[in-house]
């Protein structure tokens, strides 16, 4: 038996979208009296989908975000996203090389609490969506990350199992998504991380997005299992 499959976060994994959503939230923030996040804060908003990310960017300027405008807010807010053509800078070096590397041999597919309509054009903006097998985006089912299911259904979209599948992230809700899957995991050491990345109980930590070859295999040696062939 062998690693047969590759699922991969996002933000802060393929992409750092910081900038853009920096860019995207001020107009949101504006319009309620608000100031605009840094760089830093808007890091710290990341990891858990678009809701999670306009709420907690309300929470660190001023009063919780208004439940009678909640909905009208966070639609708006979507609507700038999907109209908004991402940065080419925003892929983080080596990616491309590496996907296409990786897809020779393994199934390769997405995980993210992004919803899915937005996922597929910013990877097909970026030109990445020929890598990948399949996409779970965060309005694809009922539940999102941490919970399992939600990976478990990036597994099966991309023709994977998830005895033969390894989850490469960069957040906490990466690590503990794939602890609850029963699936071992890599994380990135460029992380939108809210600890230090060593804390998380990844498997395997990476420097660089091209060292993920080498760290798949070794991994698969430490488990017993064979790496793909072809």
């Amino acid at each position: 038996m062998s690693i047969t499959t590759i699922i991969f976060d996002l933000d802060g994994t393929l992409i750092d979208s910081a900038a853009d959503l920096q860019a995207l939230l001020e107009p949101t923030l504006r319009r309620d009296g608000r100031r605009p996040l840094t760089i830093e804060e808007t890091r710290q908003c990341i990891g858990w989908g678009m809701i999670k990310l306009v709420e907690r960017a309300f929470t660190m300027t001023g009063p919780p975000l208004d439940p009678a405008m909640h909905d009208a807010v966070i639609a708006e807010f979507k609507g700038r996203y999907e109209a908004a053509e991402p940065s080419p800078a925003q892929v983080y070096p080596g990616v491309a090389e590496t996907l296409a590397e990786l897809r020779a041999f393994y199934r390769i597919g997405l995980c993210t609490n992004k919803p899915a309509r937005a996922t597929a054009r910013v990877l097909s903006a970026l030109r990445l969506a020929e890598y990948f097998h399949g996409i779970s985006g965060g309005d694809s089912l009922a539940f999102r990350k941490p919970d399992p299911r939600h990976l478990l259904d990036a597994v099966a979209r991309a023709g994977g199992a998830a005895d033969r599948a390894v989850m490469v992230g960069d957040s906490e809700t990466d690590i503990e998504v794939a602890r609850a899957a029963g699936v071992p995991a890599i994380a990135v050491a460029y992380s939108y991380a809210h600890r230090p990345v060593e804390t998380l109980g990844a498997d395997r930590i990476i420097e660089r997005f091209a060292d993920l070859p080498s760290a798949v295999a070794t991994l698969a040696r430490d488990l017993g299992v064979a790496p793909p062939t072809s």
